[in-house]
């Protein structure tokens, strides 16, 4: 059985614009985020996550891991929703996990990734409120229009 945990954090902000060349870079036009992609990986580095981004279809995903729950797959995704290169832009920043706890042989039981997700939530929350020239939104559990 698969738990799906999402957050869903909605900013907007005139520090992270589109990038030269990231119309090259995309897979589906309009889906930005490089710039506040490489933001968070850069300051949840500082925060002991390690991981990186890629392109993909709906934006840009990031996974990372931390050494308290290292065998967590935390999951992220950055995406521009109006798909609009424009002064302020307009992401979401959806932090999940598929799997809120996973069966370990060698402990015989099932470990919660419960602290690791919320760990994960609370520090890209945290990230985002202090991120300059960005403004929260707000935060929900559903996508936002």
């Amino acid at each position: 059985m698969t738990d799906l945990n999402e957050e869903f954090i909605r900013i907007q902000t005139t520090r992270f614009l589109v990038e030269p060349g990231e119309d090259e870079e995309i897979v589906n036009e309009g889906m930005y985020g490089l710039a506040l992609s490489t933001y968070l990986e850069t300051e949840l580095n500082k925060r002991g996550y390690d991981g990186g981004a890629v392109a993909e279809d709906f934006g840009y995903w990031l996974g990372v891991s931390h050494p308290g729950a290292p065998l967590a797959t935390l999951e992220m995704a950055v995406y521009c929703p109006g798909r609009k290169n424009e002064t302020p832009m307009e992401y979401v920043v959806l932090v999940m996990t598929h799997k809120t706890k996973k069966w370990v042989w060698s402990k015989f039981k099932s470990i919660s990734f419960a602290p690791a997700i919320e760990k994960l939530q609370a520090d890209v929350r945290d990230i985002l409120a202090k991120a300059p020239e960005t403004k929260v939104l707000s935060i929900t559990d559903d996508m936002p229009e």
